[in-house]
């Protein structure tokens, strides 16, 4: 054992000694165990959510979809999207068109999307679904009072004659998302006929059933026209995903000037300790101790109360986010959201962040004191010895 390991031991020991400085480093400890643990619970949690959210779009929402600027697609782009696409991607044409839905005295604007039934069991995991079909979003459902077996009327807009078919729904959706149930509505292609439409493709939906290959958006660029457009789920969410980022850093953030406010206790216990060891600090210099080791002595010092404050806080936020995932604790279902229950997702990353973050703050905390007595003069620290 080195000699600076010896004396970092035998200040250990002196927290217990010297009541003030033990209840300082205690609360300092205290303050850290917290804010570690509010941070494991909180960035679990967020990321819990956003697990869920992009669970969600991944489930009724194609992986990529391209389009013309809402005009019909030109019969040669499919077969060479199949081409790039190969075996790993499930190809759907799709009409996408808005339509007017009308029940009673109620008319909502609805964007209809056309589509054969095996774009409802792929995309929106309706294993039972068969034409003829007719599925609105749930709120849109709720705002025209539109059940299930009920007829609702469809009406083709900005036409030179108003065009209108009556059709039974055959479900809702609740997806979980806004823009799907409050204004989307699937329908199969029958409903073209009665509204005196031809079964025109402007969209073509891939849904992906193993990994894409390697560089198939760029392949995909260079086989179609100029005028198609091609967009991946990330990029037509790309708001909501870079908000839920910045949402996050910004907690990390705020959560981390808690343990930023715990270790000003060490600073200052640190700071008493100095005193107290004043004449011992002048005794090590003039035995041949060096400034690096009075520097490492009393850095450690903080190091090692902050280190067991964020383990002891990392393992009981761990638990904790464990248990309320698990068990449900936290119910979601009285707040108005789409969720049963508050999810929580640990991950190794998001707990090593919070652990160097940690240990950050309070190696620096612990620097500043440990500076100041490593630079004290030798005859200052012996002046009062006799």
């Amino acid at each position: 054992m080195g000699f600076a390991s010896f004396v970092i031991r035998r200040y250990l020991k002196v927290f217990k000694d010297h009541i003030y400085i033990g209840v300082g480093t205690l609360l300092a400890a205290v303050g850290i165990f917290l804010g570690v643990v509010a941070l494991v619970l909180v960035v679990s949690m967020m990321r819990g959510l956003e697990h869920d959210i992009r669970t969600r779009l991944e489930q009724y929402q194609p992986d990529v979809v391209i389009s013309a600027g809402g005009i019909p697609l030109a019969p040669e782009v499919r077969p060479l999207v199949a081409d790039v696409a190969g075996d790993g991607g499930r190809l759907f044409s799709v009409l996408r068109l808005p339509l007017i839905l009308k029940k009673g005295g109620v008319v909502k604007g609805v964007d209809m999307l056309v589509v054969d039934a095996g774009y409802l069991r792929t995309i929106c995991r309706l294993p039972g679904a068969k034409g003829p079909f007719l599925y609105l979003g749930n709120l849109l459902a709720i705002d025209v009072g539109a059940r299930r077996g009920r007829l609702v009327e469809l009406l083709l807009p900005f036409a030179k004659t108003v065009t209108t078919t009556d059709r039974e729904v055959t479900g809702v959706i609740e997806s979980g998302l806004v823009d799907i149930d409050l204004s989307a509505g699937y329908a199969s292609s029958d409903v073209l006929a009665d509204l005196g439409l031809s079964a025109k493709v402007n969209e073509l939906h891939i849904a992906w059933t193993q990994r894409p290959p390697a560089g198939f958006l760029a392949s995909l660029r260079e086989a179609l026209p100029r005028e198609c457009v091609i967009t991946t789920l990330q990029q037509r969410n790309k708001d909501l995903f870079a908000a839920m980022a910045l949402e996050r850093v910004a907690m990390v953030i705020m959560l981390s000037i808690i343990i930023l406010l715990a270790s000003f206790n060490i600073s200052s216990s640190l700071m008493m300790l100095v005193g107290e060891k004043k004449q011992e600090i002048g005794i090590i210099r003039v035995l041949g101790g060096r400034r690096r080791h009075i520097l490492r002595i009393f850095t450690s010092q903080g190091f090692y109360v902050g280190l067991t404050a964020t383990l002891l806080g990392i393992a009981a936020g761990s638990a904790a986010a464990w248990a309320l995932d698990h068990f449900q604790l936290i119910s979601a279902a009285s707040q108005g959201l789409y969720l049963d229950f508050i999810p929580f997702r640990l991950h190794p990353l998001s707990l090593a962040v919070i652990f160097l973050i940690s240990i950050a703050i309070t190696l620096l905390s612990s620097y500043i004191p440990a500076r100041n007595a490593a630079k004290m003069p030798i005859i200052e620290a012996l002046k009062d010895v006799r």
